[in-house]
């Protein structure tokens, strides 16, 4: 959750772990490192994940996740929801709830690409592309957005 506090973090990828504490951790035996003792008398799970916001988050989930399940998921989701709008930034969110199980399926992390691709030509997109890095970077966004529009 460090991309909630550092604002040198421009997106996060939550997979597996959006839920509620109510509807997850403190509902079954999870292993020792997802407890916060104390926790729900100031923060429930989606409202820190939201603290990323207005920065962009993509969220994947399973819908036959046993310890994350799919319904709470998508509760944490709505709050979410509520937090983009309320920051005025709805775009900046997006998930995928897969048909499988607690596993990261990456079919949609295409977003992450694409959100990269997207950003102000000062930033690195070198990632994506297959050639290193030259010298002019004025088009690089244009090139690996097309790039990773191509793979859709």
């Amino acid at each position: 959750m460090a991309s909630g506090l550092d604002e040198r973090v421009k997106a996060a990828v939550l997979c597996g772990w959006t839920n509620t504490f109510q509807g997850s951790i403190l509902a079954m035996h999870h292993c020792i490192d997802n407890y916060l003792p104390g926790i729900l008398l100031d923060a429930e799970q989606p409202e820190l994940a939201g603290l990323i916001a207005p920065r962009a988050l993509f969220v994947e989930s399973g819908e036959q996740d046993r310890i994350f399940p799919a319904g709470h998921v998508r509760q944490a989701i709505s709050i979410l929801e509520e937090t983009y709008a309320a920051w005025g930034v709805q775009e900046q969110l997006a998930y995928d709830i897969h048909s499988g199980g607690h596993e990261i399926s990456g079919k949609k992390l295409i977003w992450l690409a694409v959100w990269e691709a997207e950003l102000p030509e000062h930033r690195n997109v070198a990632w994506l592309n297959s050639s290193p890095r030259t010298a002019d970077s004025r088009t690089a966004g244009v090139s690996a957005k097309a790039q990773v529009m191509d793979k859709i």
